[in-house]
């Protein structure tokens, strides 16, 4: 079918752009509406979906329900049913974009796809289907809402840079706490889109720049820098897809982007960028991107502090079986020839792994900090939920731990809310966390330890408590040992204000 012309998009004026988004919202299309048609087949394969959700939207004669068809789930509609959808705004604005397209029977439906991201009020994000060709462009996909709630700005900002933009969705959300954001991206293409999706919803401080990485932006720095660049590997032969292949082993890119980020990082700033990374030989993960920080900033090593939030391993088995049935689209002879080229291509790769991770890189605020490097295993992303405050905790958590020992002593720690101490059979003691972490056990004296630092007004108070009763020369070295494995652990963290 090939790629829908973009360039007409520009035809609908800003007047326009707002009237659309307010029917749509009108007619409540936002995320929970049409998340309910798109749990359906949810568990299933991207190309066995669409069948049932028609079905159940084809039963239903409102409006909504016109819109999710026409804009959302790509099914035809008739010119009576799209009027009914749009109600005043006039379908002859949309056919004269190309938004919506007539077919030789009459129907008409969207060449694009509409996403819809949650952000209080629906963003409405206006993409490419990506099977269609290799200049698609991607709009808010399964990862894009995890990847904003984890790098949304706590204070507000001052300037932001979406890198690899695609149709514009993180920059359109984060724009709401940045003065200025900018987005970035190698396909033309992409720019288009983003474009209008700004127009869409109505968003004016945010600018879009074509080029490659930070090409764009050549000597400017940012406060938080976002991204979550193609990673995944690319078989040799297989057709080229932007937005998907990140090289051959599919991390070149990214670290390619970690060796140029740090210039670009204002001083106490932060880069969220979200990858799945091959584990490959014995190379360390935070070894490697650590390397790449330092390999064209030899300052890396004395002002980055590099925090990785790693999920658990991704199944090579289902993930070259997915890959390629949204490739190829159809069951079949070539569809097996690609899922098991794809995994050839890993296995002489020697990858035995992928591991989705939030690969955060904070510039130190001030020459007297200490640099750290830390990986962190949290839950599968589907479950974990990162957000912006428990990266600024866990950071905080890591920078005391850097610190000398006084600083340890005249903190004050807590036990994270929500967490739960189960005491087990074994003796042992497990410790659940509620959003982010996996479970951990310790022994029952750790569990005391943690207790009494808890309700201890700082952590030298309890050392104190905790040293008379060991009567040891080391005992308060010991405590300050246990401590320090607690934080590492998630067990405490810096009290709340």
């Amino acid at each position: 079918m090939g790629l829908p012309d973009a360039s007409r998009l520009s035809r609908l004026g800003v007047a326009q752009c707002a009237a659309l988004a307010a029917r749509l919202r009108a007619i409540e299309l936002d995320a929970e509406q049409v998340g309910e048609i798109s749990s359906i087949g949810a568990s299933l394969l991207d190309p066995l979906r669409p069948p049932m959700r028609r079905w159940h939207l084809r039963r239903r004669t409102d409006p909504l329900a016109f819109a999710m068809r026409l804009l959302v789930f790509g099914d035809p509609i008739t010119t009576q049913q799209a009027r009914a959808a749009l109600g005043n705004f006039p379908l002859e604005r949309l056919l004269d974009c190309g938004l919506v397209v007539a077919q030789g029977d009459g129907a008409v439906v969207s060449p694009f796809l509409l996403n819809i991201v949650d952000r209080g009020e629906s963003l409405y994000v206006v993409c490419d289907d990506l099977t269609q060709g290799e200049g698609a462009v991607m709009g808010a996909g399964h990862t894009t809402a995890d990847l904003c709630n984890a790098a949304g700005p706590a204070a507000r900002l001052s300037r932001a840079l979406d890198l690899g933009c695609g149709a514009g969705t993180i920059a359109l959300v984060v724009a709401r706490g940045v003065s200025h954001v900018i987005g970035t991206d190698i396909n033309p293409r992409a720019i288009l889109l983003a474009r209008f999706n700004a127009a869409l919803n109505g968003i004016s401080n945010v600018e879009f720049r074509q080029g490659d990485l930070f090409q764009p932006v050549a000597g400017e720095t940012f406060e938080l820098i976002v991204s979550q660049p193609p990673f995944v590997a690319r078989p040799d032969g297989a057709p080229e897809r932007t937005w998907l292949h990140g090289g051959r082993r599919g991390d070149e890119l990214p670290l390619t982007l970690f060796s140029q980020l740090l210039p670009h990082l204002a001083r106490g700033g932060r880069a969220v960028v979200l990858v799945e990374w091959p584990e490959v030989d014995d190379e360390p993960l935070q070894d490697r991107v650590r390397a790449a920080l330092r390999a064209k900033t030899p300052m890396a090593d004395t002002e980055a502090n590099l925090l990785l939030l790693k999920a658990p391993s991704t199944d090579l088995d289902d993930y070259c079986t997915a890959y390629a049935v949204n490739e190829v689209c159809e069951l079949g002879a070539v569809f097996e020839a690609r899922a098991m080229e794809r995994r050839d291509h890993l296995a002489g790769l020697r990858i035995r792994a992928l591991h989705l991770a939030y690969t955060i890189v904070q510039r130190r605020g001030a020459p007297s900090e200490k640099v750290w490097t830390e990986t962190v295993a949290i839950l599968p992303l589907g479950r974990a939920r990162v957000i912006a405050p428990h990266i600024d905790q866990r950071i905080a958590t890591r920078d005391l731990l850097a610190a000398d020992s006084p600083n340890l002593l005249s903190a004050t720690l807590q036990i994270p809310p929500g967490v739960t101490f189960t005491h087990l059979e074994t003796g042992k003691v497990r410790i659940d966390f509620p959003d982010l972490l996996a479970p951990v056990e310790v022994n029952q004296a750790a569990a005391m330890l943690v207790s009494a630092i808890h309700e201890a007004a700082t952590v030298g108070e309890a050392a104190n408590r905790i040293a008379a009763s060991l009567h040891g020369a080391d005992a308060t070295s010991k405590v300050l040992a246990g401590v320090r494995q607690a934080l590492e652990l998630g067990i405490l963290r810096i009290a709340s204000p």
